[in-house]
């Protein structure tokens, strides 16, 4: 039996169902060698990615990374500073700084934008949309000040830095801020001198290019590449801010009592053309543009065109007696209407010529502003010889002060006009001016006839105060002989003294003036009714002349003569600029009456 067993037990074939197991050992090995074929090949791949990386692709990633590490910091110019003749500051430089972020760092623009919206006094969803733009970087807000700064400082949060910027300020506000003008934001000039001498003072910003950390601050020794900024030029002017005070006080006291559309002053040097002061009302705060109307900003000085009036006689007179059509003695009939043609000529009469001017000489002619007087001036003169000198005088085209924004006066050619044309054009109609031509006209006069050329811009100079460029008078032709300057300076002075420009006077000094009102030229042809323009033109000491000024005031209610809103301005500003250069009283001075000019009153 148990034979029998082992025989079939030993016979038997095996079953196909129980595979034959490898060994362990073997079994190991085969994992082990495909392991690291695995791991190989990983190598490989990754080897080969990195080749990819670095070789084949190599300027773009250095492109990426440079833009999460690197960065190109501005190194802002300095504006160039406009300073007045002595050295007074119009504008300033001042380091603020800006909110700025780097969208690609900032993990959750809703609450970061959340967060600074009330500091920044932006709308959260304005804040959101700046924080998801592309790139890495963006501004926030710019110019904010010291608490804002701190508060920003406080929050600490990731993508958001503060970056140094200049600003530029008005330290003296609305004085000549019509003249100066001021920059947009990012430090452009827009109006005025800020952006006639854009080029001159804005210098050129430079760049630093470094590594930054987290916070994008420079990381100390990275420094790449670096230009250097170069600031801007400073100019000095040839405005005086003493003499720019008084006339804007002055001005302003005429627009405030008279309600006047427009109120403007031009002060300036006879001898060499160098304006001291252009004063402007209605104005504005450079500091805060946007309160203000382009009507604010305008300087009118030099924009606005108007009918010169009776100032324009002084003209007419000191063509005739230059061209010896008149004397100084020659003598003209006014009945009060003098017929031109089929028209007519009216006076402006007043007491004691109820009847008529009678008869006159030039000086009568000015002292008591006769039109009809001036009309026959004019015939003699004729219409080439008169259009010729009031062309020479300045008054058509511009002035070439080179200031920004200057109008053309113009006036018909001579070959047009009629006899009433003629008469119109001797006593100031049908002619265009600005306030600086007719100063500057004036100033010839005053300087023995010699027509300086205006100008606002005395010198440039660099950082270290080195001269680069310096402006001097220019005297542009002579107009008329000294003698006859002498003449009509003689018949001004008498319009000061007992003619229509007595409110004009001024203790202790001689002066000479003219009085001004025309009416407003309206859109297309005519005039505006009960719309004028007056006026008050002179200077001092009328034998030495130091300062010259005009007053203008556009449609004044209550008054439209030059003698009763213009005049008492002008002998303010000039009162005041004498004072300031130091001119000593040219004749003496009457001690009963106030250092004013006005009488005390009895008992007192």
């Amino acid at each position: 039996m148990r034979a029998s067993r082992s025989t079939t037990l030993a016979g038997a074939r095996p079953s196909a169902a129980a595979p034959r197991v490898p060994p362990f050992p073997v079994l190991l090995k085969k994992r082990t060698e495909w392991g690291f074929a695995l791991i190989a090949l990983a190598f490989v791949g990754l080897a080969g990615q990195l080749v990819n990386i670095q070789v084949r692709h190599h300027a773009h990633y250095k492109q990426q990374a440079d833009k999460y590490h690197n960065r190109r910091i501005p190194l802002p110019a300095a504006r160039g500073i406009l300073r007045d003749r002595n050295g007074n500051s119009f504008t300033q430089n001042l380091p603020l700084k800006a909110v700025v972020a780097n969208p690609r760092r900032v993990k959750d623009p809703v609450e970061t934008a959340r967060q600074l919206a009330p500091l920044l006094d932006l709308s959260a969803e304005t804040l959101e949309q700046r924080l998801r733009r592309e790139g890495s970087f963006v501004y926030l807000r710019r110019k904010v000040d010291r608490k804002t700064e701190q508060a920003v400082q406080a929050l600490n949060l990731e993508g958001i830095h503060l970056e140094p910027v200049i600003c530029r300020a008005y330290p003296h506000k609305s004085l000549a801020a019509n003249v100066i003008g001021f920059t947009d934001i990012d430090g452009q000039g827009i109006e005025g001198l800020e952006r006639q001498l854009q080029r001159t003072v804005a210098g050129t910003d430079g760049w630093v290019w470094a590594e930054v950390d987290a916070l994008q601050r420079t990381i100390p020794g990275t420094v790449k590449q670096r230009v250097e900024a170069v600031d801007g030029y400073n100019v000095v002017l040839t405005l005086d801010t003493r003499i720019q005070h008084l006339a804007e006080t002055a001005i302003e006291k005429v627009y405030t009592a008279y309600q006047a559309a427009g109120v403007c002053a031009v002060v300036l040097d006879p001898r060499t053309g160098e304006i001291l002061a252009m004063a402007n009302r209605p104005t504005y705060d450079p500091n805060r543009v946007a309160d203000s109307t382009a009507a604010d900003r305008r300087n009118r000085c030099v924009t606005d065109l108007y009918e010169p009036g009776s100032t324009l006689k002084a003209i007419t007179v000191a063509a005739a007696l230059q061209e010896k059509q008149i004397t100084a003695s020659t003598t003209f009939g006014c009945s009060g209407i003098y017929p031109v043609g089929r028209r007519r000529i009216r006076c402006v009469l007043h007491a004691p010529y109820y009847h008529g001017h009678g008869a006159q000489t030039i000086r009568g002619i000015l002292r008591e502003s006769c039109n009809i007087g001036t009309a026959q001036i004019a015939a003699r003169l004729g219409a080439r010889r008169l259009y010729r000198y009031i062309a020479d005088f300045g008054f058509i085209g511009d002035t070439r002060a080179g200031i920004i924004g200057e109008q053309r006066g113009s006036l018909d050619p001579p070959s047009s006009w009629s006899a009433i044309r003629l008469a119109n054009v001797g006593f100031g109609q049908g002619v265009s001016v600005t306030p600086l031509q007719v100063a500057t006209a004036y100033a010839a006069i005053a300087n023995g006839g010699k027509l300086m050329q205006p100008y606002l811009i005395s010198r440039v100079e660099d950082s270290s105060g080195k001269v680069i460029q310096e402006y001097r008078p220019r005297v542009v032709r002579q107009v008329i002989s000294p003698e006859v300057a002498r003449t009509v300076t003689e018949c001004l002075k008498a319009v000061v003294e007992d003619g229509t420009g007595k409110t004009a006077q001024l203790e202790g000094y001689t002066l000479a003036g003219k009085t001004g009102s025309a009416q407003k030229v309206k859109a297309g042809r005519g005039y505006t009714p009960g719309c004028f323009v007056a006026s008050f033109i002179g200077y001092a000491p009328a034998d030495n002349p130091r300062v010259v000024a005009i007053v203008t005031v556009d449609e004044p209610k209550g008054s439209h003569w030059g003698a009763t809103t213009a005049a008492p301005a002008f002998r303010e500003i000039l009162q005041g600029a004498l004072w300031c250069l130091k001119v000593p009283p040219d004749r003496p001075v009457d001690l009963k009456r106030t250092v004013l000019g006005r009488r005390p009153v009895a008992g007192q």
